[in-house]
This record gives structure tokens, C-alpha cells and sequence, in this order.
């Protein structure tokens, strides 16, 4: 039924629309690269002065670098917040120079060095290629990440006065949150006193360092990892399937993920490409095939969130109640709590026979995104029939509330609630008189168990 694959559904659109992003980058980054001359003299200095990381995979290294929690005084917390609202107008408008006003772009190059995936004898070209790269990129790469709210979750102290913010992005379009971490740097100099110089969107699990190398780097007359490649090719392909709906591509994606592991990249590419494959599996339905991939993730990258959040998911799925709250309470320690994750807990104690907590859980993830159909389902299965007025009350209130009417209705049958199913067929009856949908719950619910 519709309303059991609705977190699943967000959670993969989260992946497809970073995979996006992805894709519009490389796009940009294909042909040759540019001219030295497209950027300024001072410019061109500063990256022939950057400090080379021999060392090269340290970029690659999964989830770590969290320091001290919670350890910013409250002016600086006022600051971080006036940095995101200033990010949020710089995507909202496709404004470039807002938007590099707002990255310490010295750190973004060391970073990019550190990739260790320049060209061999080309890191000079490379450097100088990415930075007009990421401008070009931009007015695109603004159009996938925008958003109309944030929450800022908490903030981590590293050495030297960075931190490492965790914030939740809200797109009203999309109905979708998105997790996302930001490494800043304090700059007296800038406007907003905080540069970013890296960020990491939980649902691919790649700094944006990382996909920026992967993407924008070309090899001209030099040599790229024998990895890059079919790295690009996976997120093209992961991003038709999950974007465009497209089972057809299923294989593709599976078997330029299986060319990506036989190069035995790094290990955070490793992750990367073993969370697509447990996306692909999600996507499917079949939960224990994309659980064992999520075992496989998470012995090259511990500390990825997002591993406790699809293993709630998965384990919801299989009816695992206890597995799946174990998992929601190990990623909200990590990460705060969102509403696919309150859906999920509501299910789970409500199949555990507690519908008090069950409730509870949908009214506080209604209360963090009102649109939440997932939620409403939750809610109205875990309230008696005398109060589905009330609830109906905030189905009225959505976007289109007569599909949320029957998200509402097909989650109550699969769960074999008819009774409560009758009682919002029939709430139906009275907001839409007309719909199409009336006379097929009279026939489903008729045939049904007895009234």
C-alpha cells in the first residue's frame, strides 16, 4: 500500500535529489580544461601556494573529524544561524558571488587536494579548472539544493576554532528533509564571521570535496584512478533510477556498482556505492538483501548515520519492531529526530500494542512537518474511530487532501483495520461527494471482513 513506502519513498528522493546535484556537476565538469586565465593572478598564487597533502586519501576517510559538542558561545550560535539564512537566499537566487562570499575557498582547494585524484603531472591545471568549474556549476547546483526552512541541530568544536554544524534543510516543493553536517571556519573578514569550506549531505555519505574532485576533475593528457570513471557512471545511473522512477536501470546500476568494488577504491567510496546498493534493494522491497549491504557499509564506514536510519527503515519493513526502534534510538543520538523517523517509531509501538505511544510519536512528527501523510497515517491508526473527525481535520489542511484520504484508507486496510478504514472511507464520502474514490472503497471495504 501507498502509505507503508512513504518514508522510503522521501528517504530514497533524498539520495536521488543529491545524486542530482551530482549529476549537474558533472555535467558542467565535462571537456577540456579551462584556461588558466579565467581566473584572476591572485588567484592563480594562492593555489600554486597550497599546501600539498602527499598523503592524498585523507579525503577519502570516512565520518570522522567531530570534536567537543555544544561548545560555541551564543554569539557565535547567532552567527551560524545568520551564515545558513544567507545560504538560503545565495541557493534561493543562483546568486554566485553571495555564494563564494560565503566559502573560505582557500580550504575548499586544499580539500580538493587532498582527493588525491587530479591527474598525474596536471594538479596545477586541475586546481585551476575546479574553481571555474564550481562557478559554472553553480546557477544549476542551485536549482537542487534550495530550501525554505533549516533547523540547526547541533554543533561540534574542532582544533583551531572550525566547527562542524549539523543542520536539517526543509524544501516546502519537495516535502523533504534533508541532514546535511557543515565544516566552517571562523573569518573575522567575511560578513557572515563563518566560511564553509566543506559539507556532507547524510544521504549519499560523500563530502561534497570528495564529489566535487570526482565530478569536475578531467584528465586531459594525464591519468585518472582506474576508479573514477565508473564512479561517474553510478551516479548517472543510480540518478535515472531514483529520480526518474526507472526499474529498467536496476541492472545497470548493479553492475557499475560491482566495477566500482573490483577497483577497491578508498574506503568512503566503498560506502557510497554499498549504500546505493542497499538503495536499489530498498527500492525493490526486498529489506534483507539491502540489510546485508548496510552490514558491508558499515564495516568500511562505522560511523555513518545513515546506516541506523535505513536499518529502521528495513527492519519496519520486516515487521522487526524492536530492531527498528533500536536502530531510530542510535541514529537520533547521532543526529536529532525527523518525521520519517516518528512515522517509523509510531508503526513500530503501535504493533507492539501500545497505540498511546504510537500516538505520540505521529503527533510529534506532525508537529515538526505538518505535510506529513506518513505521519497522518500513523496517527489515524493509532486513534479510535470517534476521533477520526478530528484527525480528518488535518487531512483537509494538505496540499491535495483527498489523496491523503486514500493513503489513509489503503494504510488502515493493509494493516487490517477495517473498521477504522469504513470510518475514513466515510469521512471521505462527506469532504469529496464526487470522487472517483468513493466507489471503489465501497467495493473493497464491502467484501471485506464483516462491517
Amino acid at each position: 500500500m501507498r502509505c507503508m513506502l512513504i518514508s522510503r519513498r522521501r528517504r530514497l528522493s533524498n539520495l536521488a535529489l543529491a545524486l542530482t546535484v551530482i549529476a549537474q556537476l558533472s555535467a558542467t565538469g565535462c571537456g577540456s580544461p579551462p584556461a588558466s586565465t579565467e581566473l584572476p593572478d591572485e588567484r592563480q598564487e594562492k593555489i600554486q601556494q597550497a599546501n600539498v597533502d602527499t598523503e592524498g586519501r585523507k579525503a577519502f576517510e570516512p565520518s570522522g573529524e567531530e570534536g567537543e559538542p555544544d561548545t560555541v558561545t551564543a554569539a557565535q550560535n547567532e552567527e551560524l544561524n545568520q551564515f545558513f539564512a544567507a545560504l538560503g537566499t545565495a541557493f534561493d537566487t543562483a546568486d554566485a558571488d553571495l555564494m563564494f562570499s560565503l566559502l573560505s575557498i582557500d580550504l575548499v582547494i586544499k580539500r580538493a587536494i587532498q582527493s588525491g585524484i587530479h591527474p598525474t603531472g596536471q594538479q596545477q591545471q586541475f586546481l585551476q579548472g575546479l574553481e571555474v568549474r564550481m562557478r559554472k556549476a553553480f546557477p544549476q547546483l542551485s536549482k537542487t539544493i534550495q530550501f525554505d526552512q533549516y533547523r540547526l541541530v547541533k554543533v561540534k568544536r574542532l582544533a583551531g576554532g572550525d566547527v562542524i554544524a549539523h543542520v536539517r534543510f526543509w524544501d516546502d516543493d519537495l516535502k523533504l528533509e534533508t541532514p546535511m553536517r557543515w565544516w566552517l571556519h571562523p573569518d573575522s573578514s567575511a560578513d557572515q564571521k563563518w566560511t564553509a569550506y566543506d559539507y556532507e549531505n547524510f544521504g549519499v555519505n560523500l563530502r561534497m570535496s570528495t564529489l566535487m574532485s570526482l565530478v569536475l576533475s578531467d584528465a586531459g593528457q594525464g591519468e585518472l584512478p582506474p576508479w573514477v570513471k565508473d564512479v561517474r557512471d553510478l551516479f548517472f545511473s543510480a540518478q535515472t533510477l531514483f529520480q526518474n522512477n526507472d526499474p529498467d536501470t536496476l541492472a545497470n546500476v548493479r553492475s557499475t556498482a560491482k566495477r566500482v568494488l573490483q577497483h577497491r577504491p578508498p574506503d568512503s567510496i566503498l560506502g557510497f556505492v554499498e549504500l546505493v546498493l542497499a538503495s536499489t534493494y530498498m527500492y525493490e522491497g526486498e529489506s534483507e538483501q539491502a540489510l546485508k549491504h548496510l552490514e558491508k557499509m558499515e564495516q568500511v564506514d562505522p560511523g555513518a548515520p545513515m546506516i541506523h536510519w535505513m536499518r529502521a527503515d528495513n527492519f519496519h519493513t520486516l515487521g522487526q519492531w524492536d530492531q527498528a526502534l533500536a536502530n531510530i534510538d542510535k541514529y537520533v543520538q547521532l543526529l536529532g529526530w525527523d518525521a520519517d523517523l516518528h512515522q517509523i517509531a509510531a508503526d513500530s509501538w503501535l504493533a507492539k500494542g501500545d497505540a498511546e505511544r504510537s500516538r505520540k510519536h505521529a503527533e510529534e512528527g506532525l508537529a515538526l512537518v505538518p505535510q506529513s501523510i506518513g505521519c497522518l497515517c500513523s496517527l489515524a491508526a493509532a486513534c479510535p474511530a470517534a476521533e477520526a473527525p478530528q484527525v480528518c481535520q488535518r487531512i483537509e489542511k494538505l496540499d491535495d487532501p483527498e489523496s491523503g484520504f486514500e493513503s489513509v484508507i489503503d494504510y488502515l486496510m493493509s494493516i487490517e483495520n477495517l473498521d477504522l478504514a469504513r470510518a475514513y472511507a466515510a469521512e471521505l464520502k462527506q469532504a469529496f461527494p464526487g470522487s472517483e474514490l468513493n466507489s471503489y472503497y465501497d467495493e473493497e471495504l464491502a467484501g471485506a471482513g464483516s462491517p
